[in-house]
């Protein structure tokens, strides 16, 4: 967020200028590195060919660039639950954009999960053989989608388990799924005017 302020704070800056600064972010501050390719997004946007199609200084703090841990578990949970709404209506269009682009994030998600340092494996195992809520069933048969993976986020944020430290409990995801996030945002971007769906994703998009 101190990278959107200094970046936003001269008002007279053009666009361009205001841009070049974020890329320039992007190459050098370890606070843009930490999420390197929401700061590509947010670049892409900014200096799209038509200005209509731009997106301003004034309109980008609810890019995930910015987003903090508490965001962004909000948004996996806003996700999922737009994904159980979903499914009670027997649809899959949502999920299924989702997992189009999953090989984007990853190859296997149990697989990458392994290679987190310190507790990688211990989770991954714990994820394959647990069967607290199906763990086994509903994620080791899963290992390749996208929903699975914000499910299994979700679920592990609220039900912890103490002998698997996830710190705040997306930060060690997003690190390892550097990815993730903006992946699924710019799906969910298709869907954010749907009126069924407007109350939980509205907040998360840029506003216009």
């Amino acid at each position: 967020m101190t990278i959107y302020r200094n970046i936003t704070a001269n008002k007279k800056r053009s666009e361009d200028e205001q841009a070049k600064e974020l890329l320039e972010c992007y190459l050098y501050s370890n606070e843009c590195k930490n999420d390197r390719y929401s700061s590509m997004d947010l670049i892409s946007n900014m200096v799209r060919a038509e200005p209509d199609e731009r997106r301003t200084a004034h309109n980008l703090k609810s890019h995930p660039m910015f987003w903090d841990a508490d965001r962004k578990m909000k948004f996996v949970k806003a996700v999922r639950f737009v994904l159980d709404e979903e499914k009670k209506q027997n649809s899959k269009t949502i999920e299924d954009a989702l997992e189009s682009v999953a090989s984007n994030v990853f190859i296997d998600w149990i697989n990458e999960v392994e290679k987190i340092p310190n507790i990688g494996i211990d989770l991954a195992n714990h994820i394959r053989t647990n069967n607290h809520l199906n763990m086994n069933k509903h994620y080791g048969d899963n290992s390749t989608k996208l929903t699975y993976l914000l499910k299994m986020i979700r679920n592990y944020k609220e039900h912890k388990n103490n002998k698997i430290k996830l710190g705040d409990g997306i930060t060690i995801f997003t690190e390892q799924f550097p990815k993730l996030i903006i992946e699924v945002y710019k799906v969910m971007a298709k869907f954010k005017t749907n009126e069924e769906l407007k109350e939980e994703l509205e907040e998360f998009y840029l506003k216009d």
